[in-house]
């Protein structure tokens, strides 16, 4: 997840914050039972809201984090290749070429290639 997003959802926890302590300030003006019982409901509503933005920030942060991480502990990389039909992902050792990742013999193979036209890669 980027930074951008995880900024954006930050701001959202804030107003789901913001927007619960309002409810509990308007709650303690409102003289009626039936309207006070309705501004917990919407409180809680809020609060709800909250636990849901930091659960999805945790989870979806974490998760691309785990994977990164793993990646480099394996010294794996990944690099992708595109044509007008697809883009496909190629993981291989760091050490390695792109156009070898994508599937292209080495300079030194005398292997040739398996379409006529070479793919573009790019590495991530």
């Amino acid at each position: 997840m980027d930074a951008h997003l995880l900024s954006l959802i930050d701001t959202a926890i804030r107003r789901e914050e913001e927007a619960y302590a309002f409810y509990r300030r308007l709650r303690e003006r409102v003289a009626d039972a039936a309207s006070r019982e309705t501004i917990d409901w919407i409180a809680e509503e809020e609060k709800k809201h909250k636990a849901f933005l930091e659960e999805y920030g945790i989870r979806e942060y974490s998760k691309e984090a785990v994977i990164r991480a793993l990646y480099r502990a394996a010294g794996r990389v990944t690099f992708f290749t595109t044509s007008e039909k697809e883009v496909r992902a190629w993981s291989t050792a760091g050490a390695n070429t792109g156009p070898e990742a994508c599937g292209s013999p080495s300079p030194s193979s005398t292997a040739s290639p398996s379409t006529s036209r070479s793919p573009r890669c790019r590495r991530r």
